[in-house]
């Protein structure tokens, strides 16, 4: 399944089955990241990334995607290189803001990593929610990245709907991942057998039309975001593309900050809350305060039903 995602064949020597993807990242960020080193993050980003950096004794470089729709401006992410740079953190599909990164791009951040000699961290927990107007793209080929220097990050979370259950991995050099699997034998020593075995019920048996019809419900729910949000001057909704979250730009919303102070995203979700009782996440939890994620894995009518009080929400403060 590895192999046949990615373009690239992997061995079980290149893979550590974990704890849940957030512990194949901070086994990652241990296994590399020293007290100096830089690791850049686009943000918004998941709180995750930056936060395990830091855990590690490195420091996160963030670096703002929002004016280029949230899509890898390379020239800008160049700029943040130092001799300090260790790895570059790239998640696609995003989470919060349902971003697939162009095959284009990731192309391009493929040659930077390899010219100055940088690790990247694809996180892809998402990548079997794309949805068929991104070009049919199910995930990204990672030819493009030095296969010493590629760590991928995946989970079975989302694809089979094991949240919970903690069962993750992590695909990369087979030297690193001994390193890595070493960290986890001091740590959590394996996953937990249980979610294995159900894993192993699972795979053989109608994943992919799991995951088919998991898809063909969320590109649904998302036409309904598409519907009711984007083209609004007050909220600005860029076409989800991945994931299940929608991802609105509340900087033109025209309520003033009661508070006069810049968090307006802490705002529109508190009172949306109130007014409406509609709770959506303020993107401050990602390094931005001018966000805020929906998620639209709800029931159709549920959803149709939040989409209608924000719609109303947003006709009245504006």
């Amino acid at each position: 399944m590895l192999s046949t995602r990615t373009g690239r064949s992997w061995n079980a020597d290149q893979v550590a089955v974990t704890a849940g993807a957030k512990q194949a990242l901070f086994n990652i960020a241990l296994a590399l990241f020293d007290s100096g080193d830089e690791v850049i993050i686009p943000s918004p980003h998941w709180t995750t990334f930056p936060a395990q950096v830091k855990l590690a004794g490195a420091t996160p470089v963030l670096f703002d995607t929002r004016d280029a729709a949230y899509q890898l401006d390379v020239s800008s992410l160049a700029r943040r290189i130092t001799p300090r740079t260790k790895a570059i953190v790239l998640n696609s599909p995003h989470n919060p803001t349902g971003t697939v990164y162009s095959n284009e791009s990731m192309r391009e951040v493929g040659a930077l990593a390899q010219r100055h000699g940088l690790f990247a961290i694809l996180d892809q927990c998402y990548g079997d929610f794309v949805f068929a107007d991104r070009d049919g793209v199910r995930a990204h080929d990672v030819n493009c990245f030095d296969p010493s220097k590629l760590l991928v990050v995946d989970s079975f979370s989302k694809a089979v709907a094991l949240t919970g259950w903690r069962l993750g991995y992590v695909a990369g050099d087979p030297a690193l991942i001994a390193v890595i699997r070493a960290i986890q034998t001091h740590t959590t020593s394996n996953p937990n057998s249980l979610a294995q075995a159900a894993l192993c019920a699972a795979m053989p048996v109608g994943w992919a039309d799991f995951t088919q019809g998991v898809r063909a419900k969320l590109g649904a729910n998302r036409d309904l975001i598409v519907t009711n949000l984007c083209g609004r001057t007050d909220v600005r909704v860029p076409h989800p593309e991945g994931g299940f979250f929608a991802y609105l730009d509340v900087r033109d919303w025209r309520r003033p900050a009661a508070s006069g102070g810049p968090a307006v995203a802490e705002e529109f979700c508190t009172e949306l809350l109130k007014r409406e009782c509609v709770m959506l996440v303020p993107g401050t939890a990602f390094g931005d305060p001018h966000g805020v994620r929906l998620s639209f894995t709800p029931r159709r009518e549920v959803l149709d039903q939040s989409l209608q009080a924000i719609v109303r929400f947003l006709d009245l403060t504006r």
